[in-house]
């Protein structure tokens, strides 16, 4: 499949993903981070002390008030994001565009929107485990080995385990950066530890909940063969309406054990319904929530 036409690929040259956490990047970025260093954007001043270079003294403060303060700097440096790909069966569901096609055109998006801004960029898609890992890439010119990665991508595994992939992430991440995992989060196995995983190792985590109708509000009434679309497992079932109302109270107290969760921790959170053109979720919710800076043409 084709994640997104050519001419859409300019819209995002002007963006960047914003990071709340100071981050350690190694090379020289398009965006300033809060690093304190001897970059160009002034962030502090601070008390001379023996042996620090007397070119950093701020020599204004010290003819007005004699005193010796060195001026800090912003510097500007590179940002490492880790996109965590929901490639799990759950994600071949959807009424209006399937879940997996939603969340690969989106991490397309933002991988673009990182890889123009000279980002440190990864790609950990998974399932029951890791099924596809593109190591770290950096530069606008690796943007189409990584959208044909995307795009060769298949829903697969007998049920999802987001900590086993986050661990596998992390073993090949020696700091922390951005993480953004895009996922539907259903995982009998709990969403929360591999979050935790995440949080432990100073990530600042954007979560995007792909959400759809099918699983929020199913339209379902009488006798069915129910098939569970990761493990196959099969049972008959006779669904009433009041089995429809408990289904959906509890899918809500789901999603809102997700919202509370990254909201107590400082993560970011963005439902994805299906319903809503990725372009949109992209070029406007993203910018309203903040995770994204800068214009659009």
């Amino acid at each position: 499949m084709t994640l997104f036409d050519a001419d859409f690929l300019p819209k995002l040259d002007q963006l960047s993903l914003v990071s709340r956490r100071a981050v350690h990047g190694q090379l020289l970025a398009k965006r300033t981070a809060r690093q304190r260093g001897s970059g160009l954007e002034f962030a502090e001043h601070r008390d001379y002390q023996p042996g620090d270079d007397f070119r950093d003294l701020d020599w204004n403060v010290y003819a007005r008030h004699g005193e010796l303060l060195l001026k800090r700097f912003h510097e500007e440096r590179d940002l490492r994001v880790d996109f965590v790909l929901d490639c799990s069966r759950s994600m071949e569901a959807g009424d209006t565009d399937v879940k997996f096609d939603h969340a690969r055109r989106i991490a397309a998006c933002l991988a673009a929107i990182a890889l123009a801004q000279l980002d440190r960029v990864s790609l950990a898609s998974f399932a029951d485990g890791v099924v596809d890992q593109l190591p770290v890439t950096r530069g606008k010119h690796q943007l189409l080995t990584l959208l044909r990665r995307l795009e060769g991508l298949k829903t697969s595994g007998q049920d999802t385990d987001i900590e086993a992939s986050i661990k596998k992430l992390l073993s090949t991440s020696q700091s922390g950066g951005l993480a953004v995992v895009i996922s539907d989060f259903l995982d009998v196995h709990g969403w929360k530890r591999g979050l935790d995983r995440l949080r432990y190792h100073q990530y600042d985590v954007y979560l995007v909940h792909l959400v759809d109708d099918c699983d929020s509000f199913p339209k379902l009434l009488g006798d069915f063969e129910i098939v569970d679309i990761e493990t196959g497992e099969q049972r008959t079932v006779t669904i009433r309406e009041r089995d429809l109302e408990r289904y959906r109270q509890a899918f809500q107290e789901f999603r809102t054990a997700i919202v509370d969760y990254a909201q107590h921790h400082g993560m970011g959170y963005l439902p994805a319904p299906t319903d809503v053109p990725y372009d949109e979720l992209v070029l406007q919710t993203m910018r309203r929530a903040g995770w994204l800076v800068g214009t659009t043409h």
